[in-house]
């Protein structure tokens, strides 16, 4: 919906930021082609642009009831690197790591060694948790193909009940780490798909996490428009409710023809 998107961050958004949170996604690598396909698709979606290589890029959530910059980083790139490429932005913005997107190629087997199959995700996991870029505000594991995932495809000999099973073994493991299991297809019919819907899958359930998610850099508007703090480094607090549902809420309004219910504020931040 048209004010619970991202579009690109502008440096005056920053003079007036003291955080940016960080969203890694990985492993980019060139055995792993669909964590590049989901950067570009994110950064195309989003801001219209095109991604370029191994570079960072800066978006910003934006609904009626906050702002947030959000620096969608590589998994391999360090602290340090992220602060010196997006320099001079970061002199004055603390990081955050909120967020972690691990990739991987649906169609690969249980059995499969691959560098992109499912099985490598766990250490690679590990590592990103043992140098701090696993962020908990939001995990997303996502199963990638160019066609509808699920059994028989063209080139699958996986039987339904195989399907079943493995979809089963990943889900369990994402939820003993805390992230959310999405399946995406990458064709071109697959990245339109769904975006109206309430209930969204794919690509479309990813613009939504991302657009719904509070993240630490968030910032509040207040009832009049206007930005106001909250006491996180000049930054909004919690207003009583997940990001997803204040984007629920004014869906539902946009659909309805209604105003939203603006989240209400603590006397003591009045």
């Amino acid at each position: 919906i048209e004010n619970n998107k991202i579009k690109a961050s502008s440096t005056s958004y920053f003079t007036m930021a003291s955080s940016l949170s960080v969203l890694r996604i990985g492993p980019l690598t060139e055995k792993n082609g669909y964590a590049e396909k989901l950067r570009s698709a994110l950064v195309s979606h989003f801001t219209g642009a095109d991604a370029r290589p191994d570079a960072t890029a800066t978006l910003t959530v934006s609904n009626r009831y906050f702002d947030a910059p959000v620096l969608l980083a590589p998994l391999h790139s360090s602290t340090d690197t992220l602060a010196r490429e997006n320099a001079p932005a970061t002199s004055t913005c603390q990081l955050h790591e909120d967020g972690i997107l691990l990739v991987f190629d649906a169609s690969s087997s249980s059995s499969s060694s691959s560098a992109a199959a499912f099985d490598a995700l766990g250490p690679i996991h590990a590592s990103a948790e043992e140098a701090d870029r696993a962020g908990d505000l939001l995990r997303l594991c996502i199963g990638s193909s160019v066609n509808p995932p699920g059994p028989l495809q063209d080139g699958d000999k996986r039987t339904r009940k195989e399907y079943e099973m493995e979809f089963s073994r990943r889900v369990l493991w994402c939820l003993d780490r805390g992230y959310e299991y999405l399946e995406v297809d990458f064709s071109s019919e697959g990245l339109r798909r769904g975006m109206d819907e309430r209930d969204k899958e794919g690509f479309a359930r990813v613009v939504e996490a991302i657009s719904s998610c509070m993240w630490s850099s968030h910032v509040m508007k207040s009832r009049s428009g206007n930005v106001r703090g909250n006491g996180r480094g000049g930054f909004a607090g919690d207003i009583g409710r997940s990001g997803r549902e204040v984007a629920e809420n004014a869906d539902v309004a946009a659909k309805e023809g209604t105003e939203a219910t603006t989240p209400p504020v603590d006397d003591a931040e009045k």
